[in-house]
Formats: structure tokens, sequence, C-alpha cells
């Protein structure tokens, strides 16, 4: 109690009052308006302005607070009469004259909105941001140093949230917390960086020009964010940020055509300039004559007018240019064609509106809503502006290369993903275009600043090359591990020798399959059968007749089965076994069922989650699908077990085998006991298994004891001994080694009794470049004496290998899905021939 009583005094001591916070407030308040007032405002303007759009990647927020901050240290710069003659200068060139034309007929649009005043809003909001930028470029053309500022930290602030969001996106998801530290549930990174995609390809050509310019580490900064911006719009090959890659595209489309015109007279500049138009409005008058108008139908549906565009988005646009064509002189207002008449309705069964709350196309979006003279006066102030910068490019200038790839990214983008009056999006543009723009403008009075583009000396040709080949390298990597030609191609180049994945080793072709398999008639199979049976399950006998002991209707499956599919009927089925131990298994119905069954065994490491698109897949195929777990996984674990002889001990995985009197009924049984189950209570006509990895020796195990299994397959699950990987550990699991099992049969004569017998089959798939186990094409050398022997007995019966060469992983591939399906369908169970 005495250190308590002392510790709080101290506490009490060192926490100040009221009254003394309030007073250290007010002196960090008064110290920090000091510093704002002594501060070398331009810098000031320099170093917010350059980090305002790289840091837009932490939120909105962010870069409202750091423009406007950048906007309220220009403000005393009005004061100058000669920076506010040169801001009045520009409104009488062509762009500005435009510019001020196409606001001015906006306002009047306003009066006629359906929301007059969130209309006047937007147009006011624009106003102010256009002013506070040229602002901004007028305070930073007169500061040399100002310039170098903003741009050193608009180049260092992008290449750091680059590299970051690629880093977070390629691997280390927990990155993304980073960008978002008070977001409680965040998104997959592909949507988490989805907007952010479109900053990079305007802020790329802006780094480019001052990484290019200024040599030296800056231009590694600029080719570190060209190199992480292309894999970031790329998506980890996922979902492309296709509008980012368009704005890319001009974006260099621009500069390339400039670089070309340099030296071309001024007839054809001009005629190149008219053809380029008229091929631009050409191409856009195609796409609009194709659009579909609204009520979107079945038939376009299925076969969609555009073949590259999305059916929605071609809708979304279809019922923008329809509206527009309702109004084609005021439009429906600055921001509401959401609000249309019509633009809530949904588009056929796609759950999507015609309008969910922008067209996704500026040139359509700005037509409906302010008519056809909105759009022209805008697209002819944009073209005034783009010729300006490329004046300023053909007469040697480096800033207006970027000046003008920045605008064509902006618009080029903007054809296909955010609103055009998106406040966010329209600082982004302006906050990247800014700095070029004030290179461009320069001083009024000292000389401005040589904006040459540099030769290319060898420290630039040195660091573009090391560039290049590091994404090169990165490319590689992405290709060798994310994709499945490139994993197997990896796979195969690195492998330990020749014969893990193409060669097959000769003292393996030596051998004679047929030579190993016994059963030449009816008796002997019988009594094979019989040793197989007795090595499992002893005098009991195979338990033909056994039920679970507790099913109970569940309203959903553990491990999100059959999500995907709706009104399925979900029972869960407990089956003891013995010493403490009993197997969970999950039957899903189908609505709309066949009346076939198939149950499902997963492998170690894992759980029959892994296996949720082959289920669906089944179940979507009309089978009622019954899902287990191998012995020691999920709800499957091992429970301690007081062994008479040893006491209280516990199995974990395989170590049963050593203690257990049956061990191999913990593996073998719980399908034949499901197999009864869906025969009785769910009247299924037929019932067959199958399995993957260990799960498909069971299912393998399982057909060759109970015959009633019509078809059974397994897919990466055993091989006969002899053709193993000794040095695989992985392919030599003890319940596949237990004694009396091997002494009964071998793993020749288990595929030859899972197959025989009248309209029965068998069939194994192996992924040929498997990154564990079972791999290569070895199941092919066996084949033709296992088929050999099912015609020699005359029983029927048919056995086939398939070799999965899709992937080089351990898994049921979509590949190895879609056969099984087939085989599980098939009249007689016969896949077609493949591979």
């Amino acid at each position: 109690m005495i250190g308590s009583a002392r510790f709080g005094s101290a506490l009490r001591r060192r926490l100040p009052t009221p009254a003394e916070a309030s007073a250290r407030a007010l002196r960090l308040a008064e110290e920090a308006a000091l510093w704002w007032r002594l501060a070398d405002r331009p810098r000031v303007v320099g170093a917010l302005l350059g980090l305002s759009a790289p840091l837009v990647i932490f939120g909105n927020t962010v870069l409202a607070v750091l423009f406007g901050l950048a906007t309220i240290a220009a403000a005393p710069a009005l004061r100058d009469r000669i920076l506010r003659w040169r801001l009045q200068g520009l409104i009488f060139t062509p762009a500005g004259a435009l510019g001020l034309a196409t606001g001015l007929w906006w306002a009047a649009t306003c009066l006629f909105s359906q929301d007059p005043w969130g209309s006047a809003e937007v147009v006011l909001r624009i106003a102010a941001f256009i002013a506070a930028a040229c602002l901004i470029v007028m305070v930073l053309a007169e500061r040399a140093d100002a310039r170098r500022l903003g741009e050193t930290c608009f180049l260092v602030a992008f290449a750091a949230c680059t590299v970051a969001a690629a880093i977070a996106m390629y691997g280390a998801e927990g990155l993304l917390r980073a960008f978002a530290p008070f977001t409680r549930d965040l998104t997959d990174p592909l949507t988490f960086f989805k907007s952010y995609m479109s900053v990079v390809a305007l802020a790329t050509p802006a780094a480019l020009w001052i990484g290019w310019r200024r040599g030296g580490w800056l231009l590694a900064c600029a080719l570190a964010s060209l190199i992480a911006g292309g894999f970031l719009i790329w998506g980890n090959g996922l979902q492309t940020g296709r509008a980012a890659l368009g704005g890319l595209a001009a974006a260099a489309a621009s500069v390339l055509l400039v670089r070309l015109m340099r030296r071309a007279s001024p007839a054809i500049r001009r005629a190149s300039a008219a053809s380029l138009m008229a091929g631009a409005v050409a191409l856009g008058g195609i796409v609009m004559l194709q659009l579909p108008a609204p009520p979107i139908t079945e038939e376009q549906a299925a076969d969609p007018p555009l073949p590259v565009i999305d059916l929605h988005r071609q809708a979304i646009w279809g019922f923008a240019l329809d509206k527009a064509l309702e109004r084609p002189i005021l439009g429906f207002g600055v921001n509401t064609i959401n609000e249309a008449p019509g633009a809530n309705e949904q588009v056929l069964d796609l759950n999507q509106e015609y309008i969910p709350s922008h067209p996704h196309n500026w040139v359509l979006e700005v037509f409906a809503e302010t008519g056809a003279p909105g759009v022209l006066l805008l697209l002819a102030s944009q073209l005034a502006l783009a010729l300006a910068f490329a004046r300023q490019a053909l007469t040697g200038r480096a800033g207006g290369y970027a000046a003008l790839a920045v605008l064509a990214a902006f618009w080029v983008s903007s054809l296909a993903n955010f609103s055009i009056w998106s406040a966010w999006w329209q600082i982004v543009f302006l906050a990247c275009a800014a700095l070029p723009a004030a290179r461009l403008m320069g001083p009024t009075i000292v000389d401005r600043e040589a904006d040459a583009v540099p030769a290319a000396d060898w420290r630039r040709i040195a660091l573009c090359a090391l560039a290049l080949t590091l994404a090169a390298l990165l490319a590689l990597v992405w290709y060798a591990r994310k994709t499945e030609e490139g994993y197997i191609l990896y796979k195969r180049l690195f492998a330990e020798s020749e014969f893990i994945y193409d060669d097959v080793r000769p003292e393996i072709e030596a051998v004679d399959p047929a030579s190993l398999i016994r059963p030449e008639d009816a008796p002997a199979l019988a009594a094979i059968r019989a040793d197989v049976i007795a090595a499992i399950w002893g005098e009991a006998g195979l338990p033909a007749a056994r039920g679970p002991a507790q099913v109970t209707p569940h309203d959903q499956a553990a491990y999100g089965l059959g999500r995907a599919v709706s009104g399925l009927q979900v029972e869960r089925v407990e089956i003891p076994i013995e010493a403490n131990y009993q197997s969970v298994g999950w039957i899903l119905t189908p609505p709309d069922g066949t009346g076939r069954a198939v149950i499902y065994n997963h492998g170690y490491a894992g759980d029959v989650s892994q296996a949720q698109p082959l289920i669906d897949r089944l179940l979507r195929a009309g089978f009622t699908v019954a899902a287990l777990n191998f012995p020691g996984y999920a709800e499957n674990a091992y429970q301690r077990y007081d062994h008479p002889r040893f006491g209280p001990i516990n199995f974990d995985h395989d170590f049963l085998l050593f203690f257990a009197d049956r061990p191999l009924r913990f593996y073998i049984e719980p399908p034949i006991v499901v197999a009864n189950h869906l025969r009785r209570a769910h009247g299924a006509r037929s019932v067959d298994v199958i399995g993957f990895s260990a799960g498909g020796w069971v299912s393998a195990t399982a057909a060759a004891v109970d015959p009633r299994f019509a078809r059974s397959a397994s897919v990466a699950s055993f091989l006969p001994l002899y053709m193993r990987d000794r040095t695989n550990s992985g392919e030599w699991t003890p319940p596949h080694l237990y004694p009396p099992l091997l002494q009964a049969t071998n793993y020749l004569e288990i595929p030859l009794l899972a197959a025989v017998g009248e309209d029965r089959a068998y069939l194994q798939i192996f992924n040929r470049y498997d990154r564990c186990c079972y791999r290569n094409r070895l199941g092919r050398l066996y084949e033709p004496a296992i088929k050999a022997r099912l015609e020699t007995l005359g029983q029927g019966g048919a056995f086939q290998v398939l070799l999965d060469e899709s992937h080089a992983r351990h898994e049921v591939s979509a590949w190895s899905g879609e056969r099984l399906v087939d085989f599980l369908t098939a009249e007689r169970g016969r896949p077609e021939d493949e591979n």
C-alpha cells in the first residue's frame, strides 16, 4: 500500500494540471505560428506539393491536407503585383480563355440541373482547385530552389510509396497495415491499391522527367518507381489496371509523337495533329455507335456489341449516351447522371445498376451532364493546353514533355476509371502537372533555368541498364513462381536429376510389372481381396452394414464447403473407431441431385477446404458429396487414450500403427461406413469414392475391398514400391507400409482390385511435375499390365492413368477436377483417352 501511494504521488507530480497543459499547448501553437511566419514559404509550398500526390496512398484526407496547406502557404504571394499580373495573363491564353468559357457554361447548366446546389458546388470546387494550382505554379516558377525541393520530395515519396505498395502486393501483405493503420478490416492488396494504380500512371511521367534531368540517385529512384509501378499495375497477374496501363501508353505515345515531330516541317506537324484528332473522333464515334441502348436484352448479353469491354461497362456507357441524347444542350446537371430516370434499374441479372455512381467515362459523363457545348468546350480547352505543352517540348524543353505526358495519362485513364468530378483525382492531376508546369513558366526577372533534355551519358545509361536487368530478373521470378508454365519450367531446370520429372531410371524400366500381379483368375482375386480385408479388420470382416453413430443436420457445412451452391442439405456424421477416436464427415446434398453420391477423402497436411473447387464442381453436377479428412487432421484429431499396457498416450498422426490392434480401420473404415449411410438414408443409386494424396490411397484401398464402389479415383496418391523415390520421405508414409497389408497385397494389385468388376473403373491421375511426390510419368509404365490383367480375368472393369501436366503443385488442379467429373459421369466410368 505504501509503495502504491508513493507511485501515485510521483505520477501526480509528473502529470501536468489542466492549466499547465493548456499553457504548453498555447506555447507550441505560438512556436508553430512563428515558424510559419519565418519559414521560407516557396520551399514549404514545394515540399507540400511534392508530397501530396504520392501520399494519397495513405488516404484522400492526407492529399487534401497537404494540397490545402500548400495553397495556404502560397496565398501570401498574392500581395505581389507581378505574380497577380502573371495569373491574370493565363486567362488570355487560348487554353485559359477556353477553360474559362467551359467553366461558365458548366455554371450555366447548374440552373437546369436535377440538383442545382450540388452541381454548383462541384463547379466552384473545380474552379478553386485550378486557381490554387495556378497560384502554386506561379510561386514555384519564381524560385528554382523551391522547385528542386518539390521535385525531390515528389520523387522520393513516390518511389518509396510505390516500391512499398508493390512489395505488399507481391508477398508482404502485412505491409498494408502501414498504409491504413486505423482501418479495421483491410481488403486484399489488389483492391486496396486499385486507385493508386491510376496515380502511378500520372506520376510516372513526372518522376522520369525529374530523375532523367537530375540524374544520380534521383534517377535511381525514378527507375525504381517505374519498375515497382509496372508490377503494381500488373496486379500480380490477377487483374491488370487497364485504365492505368492505358494512361501510361498514352503518356509514352504523346512523348514519342512529339519527339518524332521535332525535325518535321510545320505543315507535317499540322497534318499529323489533324490526322490524330480525326482518328480519335472516328474511333470514339465507332464505339458510341456500337453501344447497346437500354434496356439490355438477353441477345446482347450473349453476344455483346463490343468484344473487348465487359457487358456491364457497355451497358453503363450505352445508358449514359442515351440520356445525353435526351438533353443534348444542357444535360442533366454536373454530377447528377446517377439520378436520371432509370439509372438505378438493374442490368438483367448482373445485380448491377445502369449507373452505379458515374459513367466511368469522362466524355460521356460530361456530355450527359453538361450537354454537347460543355464537352466540346472542355475538349477544345484541353487540346489548346496540350498544344501549348507540345510547343514547349518541340523547342527542346523537357518540362513540356512531362506536362504533356501527365495530361495525356490523365484524360486517357479517365476514359475508363473514376468520375471526372472526383476531387481527389483532380488534385492528383494538378499536383503531378504543377511541377513541370512551374519549370516551364520560369521566373519573370532572372534568366530561366535550363530545361533541355540531358544527353544520355554513361552514368544514366548504366543506371537504365541496371534497372532493365533488375526488372527482367523480377519478371522472371514472378513468372517462375506465379504462373503454371513458369513454375514447371523452374522445377524442371533446377531438378536434382533428370529422373525427377522427365526420364525413368533404367532399373525401374527393367522391371516387368505384369510379373508382380498375382491373380490370374477369379478365385485368386477373391483370395487376395479376403487377405486385404483380414489385414484391416481381422475376423470381423468388412463393415458392410455399419452406419454412423450420430447424424446431425446443419444449416451449412464446416470449412466453407458448398457456399457457392444454394439450397444444400447438410449433415454432420460421426463414426467412432476405437481408442477414443472418431472420424467426422460432412454430407452435402444439392436440391437437384441425380441420386448419385461420391465420397471425397483428403490427405495429409490440410483439410477438405482445400478441395472446395472440386466439391463445388461435383455438387453442380448433381452429386451428393461426402467430405472426409485424413486421421489426425481438423475434426479428426486424436484424443488421449489410456492404453491397457502403456498407459495414457496420444496417437498423434500415424503413431496408432504401433499401438492399435487394427490400425488401418482408422483410415479405411470411415468411407465405407459413410457409403452405407448414403445408400440407406439417402437412397443413393450409386456411391463412388475419390481422394487426393494420402486420401487417394484411402479411396483406392476402400474400393479394392468393397466392390460396391463402382467408380473410384485417386490424384497424386501412390505408386508401386519399386517405383518410389527412395530419397523422398513423402512417398514412404507409414500407413502404406503397414506389414499385414503388404503381406496381403501390393500396389499393383490394389488398383486391379479397385477396377475389376462389371461396370467398375478406377482412375489414377498423377501430377507429372508435382513439387511433393509421385511425379514423372511412372504410372504409364504399369498401366498396360493392369489393363491386360483385367482382360485376362474377364470380369469387366476399366483402368486408366492420366498425367496432369498443367501445374507443378501438389493439389487437385482444375484440369484434374474436370477429368474426375467426366470420369464419374461417363456411361461406363471410362474417360476419354488423353495425354
